[in-house]
């Protein structure tokens, strides 16, 4: 009986124990560290998550970057106009005082249809007085109903424009300029440019074109409403150089090619007794109502020119001219 007692008693006991391990083995929720003096358990906190910040994205605003083209007027090859009768074709050849051959012929040309150059009288151009110690030494050519100049539109705003001087001394004079303002209509200034004549000198009696090309904005419209200023400076004095003497016209021509484009040919021969550049300059006269107004003028240079020698010009005229009546060739040493 005693011993049935003690064992019930030794299982009652180690029960509670049995019972004591699991309630501790429950409480275990978190890794245990011993503190500094392996006493105490100490939970050990989990660290929370850091937190980076995302980068910030800045943008840049885009530039579009555009180019800015300038217009550079391309002269354009157009075919001529119907059948044109072109008479008078006088060509003035310079050389010697005593020796100016002259050619003057009749010929007709046949070409095709195309729409001809745009050309218009300016309505108001002034001329100014040239200042010097003989203001009508040197003036401006004016042509019937008051025109001094003839001009076209090259392109969109750019205008050829020409006219010519007359030296009225007797005298050869050099470096003549003409001084051009163009105003709008407002009268405020559009443009303004210095051009020289075309002859370095020119003789007494004689008249040399000039040429201007240049940028108006508003091209066309402004030119027909607005108002041209020419001056002739007071650049100019006389000299014993003549640039054209000693140089003879040995031939000339002029025809048009399958574009209908025209060209002046011809050769001068250098008789100045020394090597030298050649100059020649030809000229363009209208007709109708731009009779004997200068439509247009070019140069060509040939370069060293033997004393003796012969060189040969080919000067093309790029436009179509509608009312054209001959042509004049100078040829100089320069």
């Amino acid at each position: 009986m005693t011993r049935r007692m003690s064992a019930i008693v030794l299982a009652v006991i180690c029960l509670a124990a049995a019972l004591s391990l699991t309630a501790q083995a429950a409480n275990v929720g978190l890794p245990l560290v011993l503190n500094a003096h392996g006493a105490t358990p100490t939970r050990t906190p989990t660290a929370k998550p850091t937190h980076t910040p995302s980068p910030t994205w800045t943008v840049r605003p885009t530039v579009t970057r555009t180019a800015t083209r300038t217009r550079t007027p391309t002269p354009t090859r157009t075919q001529a106009l119907a059948t044109a009768t072109m008479t008078s074709q006088a060509a003035t050849a310079t050389g010697t005082h005593t020796h100016t051959p002259t050619h003057t012929s009749t010929r007709t040309a046949t070409a095709t249809d195309a729409p001809p150059a745009t050309a218009t009288r300016t309505p108001t151009v002034t001329p100014t007085a040239t200042s010097g110690p003989e203001p009508d030494a040197v003036t401006l050519v004016e042509h019937p109903g008051g025109s001094f100049v003839y001009w076209t539109e090259t392109s969109s705003d750019w205008v050829e424009l020409y006219g010519e001087v007359r030296n009225n001394s007797d005298e050869v004079i050099e470096g003549i300029q003409v001084e051009i303002e163009v105003r709008g209509q407002s009268h405020e200034t559009l443009a303004t440019d210095i051009a020289p004549t075309l002859l370095t000198t020119v003789r007494p009696g004689q008249t040399s074109p000039f040429k201007f090309y240049f940028e108006v904005p508003g091209g066309r419209d402004a030119m027909r409403n607005g108002f041209v200023y020419l001056t002739i400076l007071g650049t100019w004095w006389p000299t014993p150089h003549d640039t054209q003497a000693g140089w003879d016209l040995v031939s000339h021509d002029s025809h048009l090619d399958e574009w209908g484009v025209r060209h002046v040919t011809g050769e001068g021969r250098n008789a100045t007794g020394a090597a030298a550049d050649m100059v020649a300059v030809a000229t363009i006269r209208g007709s109708g109502g731009f009779a004997g107004m200068v439509m247009a003028a070019e140069t060509q240079r040939a370069e060293g020119v033997a004393s003796g020698a012969a060189a040969a010009f080919d000067i093309e005229f790029l436009k179509v001219f509608s009312q054209y009546a001959g042509y004049e060739v100078v040829v100089f040493g320069d």
